[in-house]
């Protein structure tokens, strides 16, 4: 047993992982650690860590989330200290972060508070990339993090075992964030220095960041699915039910049938909206741990036959209209049919109720547990 352990992912990092292992020793020389390298390389990294006297986990699984959890498996720290292996991050700086972690859940070397060296960081990852997810963490989840992105953080083991982190790709940083806020831990970020690699990137711009900006996503549907969808389904509804009767003139607006039309869209476009932020809600309570009181009340009151019998009352209720349409133009000796609000209000309805009968379904298989 120790007290401190290095996690360092590695893959193909034999020009820099014995640089960083002997930073590590340097600075830790008298104290109780040990040194991880979880590995997926086809170099020589793994003959250089050994020699340098770095326990070497190789796994050969691909995944920066991956690479973490087969390291942490056989730690022994209390204290876990997780950094690349590619020499960006400068472990002589460990002291300070170190020094925060009897006072946070979790300390993040913040690369933005600090110094990013000349060539560091590509530019669109520098001022678009990394500041949009990091932005988006701290609207979305009201916490204060510059640099949510950063791969050199300290974490006590039994804090990041109680976190219950799930994803396997570059998003283990975001989600090891998310969760940290959501569980109202205090988050210490102090400032690093941030260096130009040497070889070539493991991360791939667009899918690491979509694989970043999705399990946002996942994590805040209230703002990214409720909202919106809310908005649109209550205007769109306002509009059917406004020029179900007929045109109406708001002061110096004339509403016909195109804004009805319009209405329509709008809300069958609110309503998938909301099912999608139901079903995404529903993912994350039952996939990945998170817990919600509403997806709780809905699951616990909302059977798959009460579900059934709602979208198909609604479906009903559209099919009524279009009988009383057909009665209407059999009346006239089907003739002309001037009934084209009542066709867009009765099409409407019967949309929502088949998503709903169908939402149903996917719905019960989303609340199956693994």
């Amino acid at each position: 047993m120790v007290r401190y352990s290095f996690i360092l992912p590695c893959q193909n990092e034999e020009k820099t992982v014995g640089k960083v292992i002997d930073g590590i020793h340097e600075v830790m020389a008298g104290k109780e650690y040990e040194i991880i390298l979880s590995d997926s390389s086809t170099d020589h990294s793994r003959m250089i860590a050994e020699q340098k006297g770095a326990k070497v986990i190789h796994h050969g699984k691909k995944g920066y989330g991956t690479a973490i959890r087969e390291g942490v498996a056989v730690s022994t720290g209390e204290i876990l200290v997780i950094g690349d292996a590619d020499d960006t991050y400068d472990f002589r700086e460990i002291p300070l972060l170190l020094s925060q972690i009897e006072a946070a859940g979790l300390v993040i070397g913040s690369r933005y508070k600090g110094v990013i060296q000349k060539g560091a960081m590509p530019l669109h990852h520098r001022y678009i990339g990394n500041p949009l997810i990091s932005r988006m963490i701290r609207f979305f989840f009201r916490c204060s993090v510059t640099d949510a992105l950063s791969g050199l953080r300290v974490i006590k083991k039994s804090t990041l075992e109680s976190l219950g982190l799930t994803t396997n790709g570059m998003e283990y940083a975001s989600e090891m964030v998310i969760k940290a806020c959501k569980k109202k831990m205090r988050i210490i970020e102090v400032p690093i220095t941030y260096h130009k690699r040497v070889g070539r990137s493991k991360t791939r711009s667009l899918g690491d960041g979509w694989k970043h900006l999705r399990f946002i996503m996942l994590y805040s549907p209230l703002f990214l699915f409720f909202v919106p969808g809310i908005f649109l389904f209550s205007l769109g509804s306002f509009l059917l039910l406004l020029l179900r009767r007929g045109p109406v003139d708001l002061i110096w607006v004339h509403l016909d049938i195109h804004p009805l039309i319009l209405g329509a869209l709008l809300t069958i476009l609110g309503f998938q909206i909301i099912i999608l932020g139901i079903f995404a809600k529903t993912f994350a309570v039952t996939q990945l741990g998170e817990k919600d009181r509403f997806i709780s009340f809905l699951h616990s009151h909302l059977s798959l036959e009460r579900g059934l019998l709602i979208g198909l009352f609604i479906t009903l209720l559209g099919i009524l209209i279009n009988v009383r349409i057909f009665v209407i133009w059999a009346a006239g000796g089907f003739g002309s049919l001037y009934q084209t609000r009542n066709a867009v209000v009765a099409m409407t309805i019967i949309v929502i109720g088949i998503t709903a009968l169908f939402s149903t379904f996917f719905l019960s298989l989303l609340g199956i547990k693994r």
